[in-house]
Parts: C-alpha cells; sequence; structure tokens
C-alpha cells in the first residue's frame, strides 16, 4: 500500500458513513484508491442482498483477482477507518455484509496460482478421501461443474448453486442430508486475510478450534480467500418427486422417519393449492382465504435421494394440473414437471434452478430474529 496523503487521512478522520453525502463518500473513493495503488479499482455502488431485505445505497466495492489485492484492500480499510467484508451472490437473509459507507470485497473474480479458481489436489498415500482447493468466490455449480471432470462431486451446501463456497461456510450453510455436517465440516485448510492485511493460513491437524470457528465466522474472522474441501467420489442416486397432504407431516413419527430412513430430504410447501372451486372464487371476490380452507389438504413437495440399492417406494399424490388459487403458481407448476423417480449421478440432481421463481414470493415469511441482527452488529464494533 502507498503512503496515504495526509489530506485523505484527514478526510477519514471526519468520515461518517451514515450520513455521508455523495461528494464525500466520492472523496473517500478517490482517497482508498489513493491507499490501494493501481488495482483493485474501487467503485462506489449501491448493494441489495438477492431478496431485497439489506439495501444499502453506497458502499466501496472492489473486486480483487489475487490474494493481494484483498491485503491492499483491507489495508486501505483499515487505514481510513472504515469496515471491510467479502461479499458472494448475497443470499442470506440477515445483514451480516458491511453497511452504507464500508467496503465490500466481491470475490467473484478472484483466482489461484495460475489463474485457476478450482484446483484437485495431488493423492497421498494413506488418505482415505481426495480434496480440492478453490478460491472462495467459486460457486457451489461452479465446483461441482469441474470436480465432476475427474469423478469427484461435493454434495453439501444449499440447493442454490448460486451461492460460493465462501459465502456459504461463512453462515453455516447445510442441505438436506441429515447425517452430514454444514458445508463448513468438510473444510481442511484455509488461507485468509486477517484485520491487519496480513495472509494466515490454518489447517484441521494443528488448528482444529480455529477451524471450528471458521464454519460458521459471519465474515468477522478475517477474509477467506483460498479453502479445501474434502470432496467424495462420484456416485448414481435415486432421487425421487413425491406430493404428499401437509397433515401427513403433522405426525413427528412420520416426519422422523421420513428424515432418518432417507439420504437426502426436502421439503417445498406452496400454500392455498387445495381450495376448492367456490373456495377460489371467495378469495377472488373477497381477497381473503376462507375459514373452510383446511391447511392440512395442501400438498407437499418432498424431494428424496437414496443410493439406488436403498428400495424405497413412496405414494405420489400429486395433481394432474395446477390450482387457480395457490400462493405461488409459478413455482408449483415447476414442481409438477418433476419426475417421480429418476436414477441420476448425485452432481446432476443436486440444485435447484431458481431463475423465473421471484425472490418476494420465496421469502416473504422469513422473520429477521432482532437478537442475532443485534448480535451481529455489537461483535463488528467489537471486532
Amino acid at each position: 500500500m502507498v503512503s496515504p496523503p495526509i489530506s485523505c487521512l484527514y478526510a477519514c478522520l471526519l468520515f461518517n458513513p451514515d450520513i455521508a453525502t455523495t461528494p464525500q463518500l466520492l472523496e473517500i473513493q478517490k482517497c482508498l484508491q489513493e491507499f490501494i495503488g493501481p488495482a483493485p479499482t474501487v467503485q462506489l455502488e449501491s448493494f441489495s442482498n438477492w431478496e431485497g431485505s439489506a439495501i444499502y445505497d453506497h458502499v466501496f466495492v472492489t473486486k480483487p483477482r489475487t490474494a493481494e489485492e484483498i491485503q491492499r484492500t483491507v489495508s486501505a480499510a483499515a487505514t481510513c477507518g472504515i469496515q471491510v467484508r467479502a461479499v458472494g451472490n448475497a443470499h442470506t437473509a440477515d445483514q451480516v455484509w458491511g453497511g452504507r459507507g464500508h467496503v465490500h470485497i466481491n470475490m467473484s473474480e478472484l483466482t489461484l496460482e495460475g489463474g485457476k479458481r478450482v484446483i484437485m489436489q495431488p493423492e497421498i498415500a494413506g488418505k482415505k478421501v481426495a480434496s480440492v482447493k478453490v478460491a472462495a468466490g467459486v460457486t457451489l455449480a461452479e465446483l461441482n461443474n469441474e470436480i465432476a471432470k475427474h469423478g469427484h462431486v461435493f454434495h453439501l451446501g444449499p440447493l442454490i448453486g448460486e451461492v460460493t463456497i465462501g459465502g456459504a461456510i461463512a453462515t453455516s450453510a447445510h442441505s438436506g442430508f441429515y447425517h452430514e455436517p454444514s458445508i463448513g465440516g468438510y473444510m481442511t485448510r484455509v488461507k485468509l486475510v486477517d484485520g491487519r492485511g496480513d495472509i494466515r493460513e490454518f489447517n484441521q491437524n494443528s488448528d482444529a478450534d480455529v477451524l471450528k470457528a471458521l464454519r460458521c465466522h459471519l465474515g468477522l474472522l478475517g477474509i477467506l480467500f483460498e479453502i479445501e474441501l474434502e470432496v467424495i467420489q462420484q456416485v448414481v442416486v435415486n432421487f425421487q418427486h413425491v406430493f404428499t397432504p401437509l397433515r401427513n407431516l403433522f405426525s413427528p413419527t412420520v416426519l422422523r422417519d421420513l428424515i432418518l430412513e432417507n439420504d437426502f430430504v426436502n421439503m417445498f410447501y406452496v400454500p392455498y393449492n387445495s381450495l376448492t372451486e367456490e373456495e377460489a372464487k371467495e378469495v377472488t371476490h373477497t381477497g381473503t382465504v376462507p375459514r373452510s380452507w383446511d391447511s392440512g389438504n395442501d400438498l407437499v413437495l418432498i424431494r428424496i435421494i437414496n443410493q439406488i440399492s436403498a428400495k424405497r417406494n413412496f405414494e405420489d399424490e400429486r395433481p394432474p394440473s395446477v390450482p387457480k388459487i395457490t400462493y405461488n403458481k409459478v413455482a408449483f407448476e415447476v414442481q409438477l414437471s418433476y419426475p417421480v423417480s429418476v436414477v441420476k449421478n448425485l452432481t446432476d440432481v443436486l440444485f435447484l434452478n431458481i431463475l423465473g421463481i421471484p425472490a418476494v414470493d420465496s421469502m416473504e415469511y422469513v422473520t429477521v430474529d432482532p437478537n442475532f441482527t443485534n448480535g451481529a452488529a455489537a461483535m463488528q464494533i467489537k471486532i
């Protein structure tokens, strides 16, 4: 990092990101670029997460390509007294990013040695599982597309392939594999840039406690940029889509057996899909759901994955068409198009295509926990 001009140090001293005007923000943008040098470029942009629950009109954004560029960005932010956070594809609902007037390090263009983003590690004698080294901005879909070429799969993580590895680890994202840990449970080594701009490296053998903390660090323990993960051999699975009335899931025993007796279970519920013609007319006329509607009659989609050796049959009660009134008609139409059963490689059944499904429809009932939000804010101030 270059020596900061006195004028910039003074501007940073007076800078209040919450109330800064556009000219003040532009001045800080110029100063950050002075601190960093020619690369990466500092942009002043607006920010919104995927569902629109976290929106900032102005944040400083860099897109580093190397670890050194991350170091420059962190050091510049520290010099100016501004918070800095790594940002992936912003699928997290809670406000865990740096707020207005702070620095977002967009990891989408980050590469490892040789310009690669995914690197299979050489096999080591006595090591039972394979591993892969990834840049933090690599998405789950990108990772699986690459390692599938080598006969491997990374089966953990959310059903959204656009989620980044770094973001999924930071938020301890998980999948529907009941017997598996969150995505960070397969992390064996990591490199990060700490708050001073220094590179630190930790591994499972000598730094087990640090690795545990990093499995849900919420962006508060440094900027992870290089991550090593264990991966498994590609496997052929039986992938099933079953519709069942919601009332069947009211039973704790049914739920327990469903989850424990299958490798993977995931459920999707589109409300009001059991409305009768008369009830649908009443909704159209009054704008409210009649008391005669019984949620227990609504159908729930259950997605189930098992090894092909596991012979399990489920009754599928899918309707012939989409009811006139549903909470998200488009989503229900997509669900009805899924085959009852299909045999495929695990890589090919891991992710859902969320294109065309409005974020607001998918996230309307997510309630922000004020205790979590306040706690995260307090930790940001403390750290």
